[in-house]
């Protein structure tokens, strides 16, 4: 219960790629995510459901009486979780609804900071009325749903109507271009790019989202043998933007698509990962004489897990490498981490922290052969304390290599 419940600092971090908090709370909620500000889109006015009236009893009722009982008793469900989350955070509201999609596509796989329901019904907390609401699907205009003028006491449960998301005509789509290049001579087709739409702004009490069990499939990018890939279809909003292949490490981008634009990513390159080896204590205080010493080799891109019998969720570090170059990366806080400098990590067992300099991790460059003391007690209750050492790096005068 500890690391569910852990407190979480609401730090804003750039590009997306650290998340200040952990992903999820007892609630279903993440907390803590970047402020998303919004430029202008394509949107349409809600329109409400005929069998929807304002009270959210007669909501439910209505829902009843058209044979979507299975439905009522869910939606009501999301409402009272709702109402739990706002009251956790000393203020909120509650907003029902329902989204419509105008073609053959699931209204489930439309992305937005609650889980949608099945045929479209929603239910989830808000943390005011004068920020909107994203819903986001791919090849449809981007709608952002606003609660201004909606009226209401803090906490109570406010129905919005329904929404209906449009497609949009081919001179209103964007597309992506680029070209992936992979180290070893490794067939570029071999490799997936694929597009994940995001949310769209969020306005929740923990500045989180709601995890989701059903996923629409994410759109794929075509790769050329030379190496070219295109995507079309693309809404003008932010996407995801991933690169794999087996054996390499992968890269993401998030990008913000405008109507009518196509956008070339240049060379993407994926590079075979460097190794890592890691030699490490982990305690509940920064003393770790009574810890056991472990040892563990990874690749550069992987997330590492320094206890994974008792971590049933998140890591403590990303390893992430570009153009060569290691560095750190985070999303489960609030985490910071502290150089020791070069040595055996026997020698700092009992170092104390009065006088050390704990940063975020990206903000570190890690050194091959440096100690670090990391800080996790907040999500995770320990700290570690681990040597990083890179394959072929040079370690006094010798260059190392591991089997």
């Amino acid at each position: 219960m500890r690391i569910k419940s852990c407190i979480l600092s609401a730090i804003l971090l750039a590009f997306m790629v650290v998340l200040t908090g952990c992903d999820i709370e007892e609630d279903g909620y993440g907390v803590t995510q970047p402020e998303y500000e919004t430029h202008p889109k394509e949107t349409i006015e809600p329109e409400i459901d005929e069998y929807v009236g304002e009270d959210i009893e007669d909501f439910l009722d209505a829902l009843r009486d058209v044979g979507k009982a299975g439905i009522a008793v869910a939606l009501e469900e999301r409402i009272e979780r709702a109402k739990d989350h706002v009251s956790r955070y000393g203020g909120g509201y509650v907003i029902v609804g329902r989204v419509v999609v105008d073609g053959p596509i699931d209204p489930r796989d439309v992305n937005a900071q609650m889980l949608i329901l099945e045929e479209g019904y929603f239910a989830g907390p808000v943390k005011d009325l004068h920020r909107p609401v994203g819903f986001r699907l791919h090849g449809y205009a981007p709608f952002d749903l606003e609660l201004e003028g909606k009226e209401g006491k803090p906490g109570c449960v406010t129905n919005v109507g329904t929404i209906r998301m449009i497609p949009l005509p081919a001179g209103r789509l964007a597309s992506l271009r680029g070209r992936l290049v992979l180290d070893g001579d490794v067939n570029p087709t071999m490799a997936d790019i694929e597009l994940s739409i995001t949310k769209g702004p969020v306005n929740t009490p923990s500045n989180g989202t709601e995890g989701r069990p059903y996923w629409p499939d994410p759109v794929r990018a075509t790769i050329l043998p030379s190496g070219e890939f295109f995507a079309e279809g693309v809404s003008p909003t932010e996407y995801y933007i991933s690169f794999s292949e087996q054996g390499h490490v992968g890269q993401w981008r998030l990008m913000d698509f405008r109507p009518g634009e196509t956008r070339d990513l240049g060379t993407i390159r994926l590079e075979v990962p460097k190794k890592i080896r890691l030699t490490y204590y982990v305690w509940n205080e920064p003393v770790f004489h009574q810890a056991e010493e472990k040892q563990e080799i990874i690749d550069a891109g992987a997330r590492w897990v320094s206890e994974p019998d008792r971590m049933a969720w998140g890591w403590d570090l990303e390893f992430k490498q570009e153009k060569d170059v290691i560095t750190f990366n985070w999303s489960y806080g609030p985490c910071k981490i502290a150089d020791l400098g070069p040595g055996e990590i026997a020698d700092f067992l009992n170092v104390s922290t009065r006088r050390l300099e704990f940063v975020f991790p990206n903000a570190l460059q890690p050194k091959h052969g440096h100690v670090y003391l990391l800080d996790q007690w907040a999500c995770f209750a320990h700290w570690v304390l681990f040597k990083f050492e890179i394959e072929g790096e040079v370690s006094g005068n010798l260059v190392e290599a591991w089997s």
